[in-house]
């Protein structure tokens, strides 16, 4: 049973009571024992927890570190929150800078000398309550007093950025500060990544965009919720078809490969949906004249706002030649 309570003070308190029905020795209910426990630090954490959840449940990539940062500041009671994301090992940028209630600029600074280089080298957390200016004379923000960063991973914990708040005056409550930093660094992780691969996905666009005008390139793009799928006319020349011969579904493909390479090819096609990143990949295909020709495969999954596959657009090359040409000088 949770209840609100008053200390000896005056101050409110909530308090999570605990009773166990007492006995005597005839079996006959004789009183109660119990205990008093002052949850009003959990409660207050699970409290900050839910506002921000609340707040940013429904937003994604930019517009979630903005609204990020934005109620951290004020929940928190600090000055600054920021999200940046590392630029190799020295330097990094933010992503979202908020300050004095307000949305500010981005910018970038180095790692060394700060705080922050201990955070990515350890992979570990770091709080100090006062003293940031003295310890960090280099510290961008120069009239810093008290500071909390949290590393941000991905899935094989390597460091993709950071979260910290930072404080002009010392800071009360470093643990649950760093609590609800640890608690959101693993959605952020996530944003990361799918930041990541939407950059590789444009850079890999504009790349088959060249290919295609110099005719190298069949492409394709499936649609995972119709099951369809779109093929050019490059592609219907590398499998050696007519558009008679293509009906335009992911079955259609996977028939038309060699058939000691399907169950591989196909498992590699899964693993990119289900990990939503880029597939590669070479396999054999078997035209309808009885050829067999080697392809290189390349493609990468859109998701949609929840993260969920919604389509994998991609190119096939034929490599037969360079791959025969292999196999009979090795």
């Amino acid at each position: 049973l949770e209840i609100v309570g008053k200390t000896s003070r005056g101050e409110t308190i909530q308090v999570e009571l605990s009773a166990f029905l007492r006995f005597n020795e005839q079996g006959q209910p004789s009183g109660y024992i119990g205990t008093f426990r002052d949850i009003s630090q959990r409660k207050h954490l699970e409290n900050i927890l839910f506002e921000i959840h609340r707040s940013t449940s429904n937003r994604f990539g930019d517009d979630f570190f903005h609204q990020l940062v934005s109620r951290l500041g004020p929940l928190l009671n600090v000055d600054y929150a920021v999200v940046s994301k590392l630029d190799g090992s020295d330097r990094a940028t933010t992503l979202a800078f908020w300050a004095d209630g307000e949305r500010q600029e981005n910018f970038s600074y180095e790692l060394n000398d700060s705080p922050c280089k201990k955070v990515v080298t350890q992979r570990a957390s770091c709080a100090y309550r006062s003293g940031i200016r003295e310890l960090f004379p280099s510290f961008q923000l120069k009239d810093a007093e008290g500071f909390v960063c949290v590393p941000v991973l991905d899935d094989s914990s390597r460091v993709l950025g950071l979260v910290s708040v930072v404080h002009r005056t010392p800071l009360e409550g470093l643990d649950l500060i760093k609590r609800v930093l640890e608690v959101f660094a693993g959605r952020l992780g996530a944003e990361l990544v799918r930041k990541e691969e939407a950059r590789k996905t444009r850079e890999l666009s504009e790349r088959l965009g060249l290919a295609i005008e110099a005719g190298q390139l069949g492409i394709w793009d499936w649609d995972l919720v119709e099951n369809e799928l779109i093929w050019d006319q490059r592609m219907l020349e590398i499998y050696g078809i007519t558009s008679d011969d293509f009906h335009g579904s992911y079955e259609d493909w996977a028939r038309w490969l060699h058939p000691d390479d399907r169950p591989s090819t196909l498992k590699w096609v899964q693993a990119a949906l289900d990990s939503r990143k880029a597939f590669h990949a070479e396999f054999r295909i078997l035209r309808p004249d009885g050829s067999c020709r080697y392809i290189k495969a390349h493609a990468v999954v859109s998701v949609d706002e929840s993260g969920e596959p919604l389509r994998m657009t991609g190119m096939n090359v034929d490599i037969t030649e360079r791959r025969e040409a292999e196999l009979e000088g090795g």
